[in-house]
């Protein structure tokens, strides 16, 4: 798994700094997202003047670029340039999980909050637990076989070991070691996802199944 993500200003749903589709000297297949000024400091296409944009001493930066995280900002207007922007693990571990979960969970192009993956990881280990329990769909209902029992997770089962708990724990955003059993706790709060939310919905999936309750 790689430790740097690169992202944009528009998934960290931040407002851009203007940006420009050409150079001075004509067209820029990435844009130009800021103007190095006298050396010592970038500014963005809004803010940069008449004489500066057209001083030939002035180098550009292209929308290409990439920039670690915060990115690089305006001198001027203190907005980040729109070009790539690089989050590394080791420094921003939080906003590193959050992008990586909201691209495991289909969303590529938002960077969900943490109350919002777990929603979305709630969802899917509930579909999980319904699924898993089909075997036995309304067995436990009124009317079923066993309408006077309450369905038991199989919690102690090699399929358990070896395939679901894994794949909750995956959904919860617990990290893989190499061996598929996904044990790597990247922030504290994945801990109380996968006991608060994962773990409690697919077993509400299980349960509504086995009673016949309508997914």
């Amino acid at each position: 798994m790689s430790d740097i993500i690169v992202t944009d200003n528009d998934t960290l749903d931040r407002e851009t700094a203007v940006s420009k589709s050409q150079t001075p000297n004509g067209h820029a297949p990435y844009g130009v997202a800021g103007m190095f000024v006298d050396d010592a400091h970038i500014v963005c296409a809004g803010c940069v003047s008449d004489e500066e944009w057209h001083n030939e001493d002035n180098s550009v930066m292209f929308g290409d670029a990439e920039s670690d995280y915060p990115g690089t900002l305006c001198a001027d207007c203190e907005k980040p340039l729109d070009t790539h922007i690089l989050v590394y693990k080791s420094q921003d571990p939080k906003l590193f999980f959050r992008l990586r979960m909201s691209e495991e969970l289909g969303e590529y192009n938002e960077c969900l909050t943490i109350e919002q993956i777990a929603e979305k990881a709630k969802e899917k280990a509930y579909e999980m637990g319904y699924a898993e329990a089909s075997p036995i769909e309304g067995e436990y209902g009124e009317g079923g076989e066993f309408a006077d029992s309450k369905p038991e997770v199989p919690t102690d089962s090699a399929r358990w070991a070896n395939i679901l708990a894994p794949k909750l724990r995956s959904i919860a955003g617990y990290e893989d070691s190499g061996y598929g059993t996904y044990q790597e706790l990247p922030i504290d709060v994945v801990h109380d996802i996968y006991n608060e939310d994962v773990s409690t919905a697919f077993r509400e999936g299980y349960y509504d199944c086995a009673e016949g309750k309508e997914q």
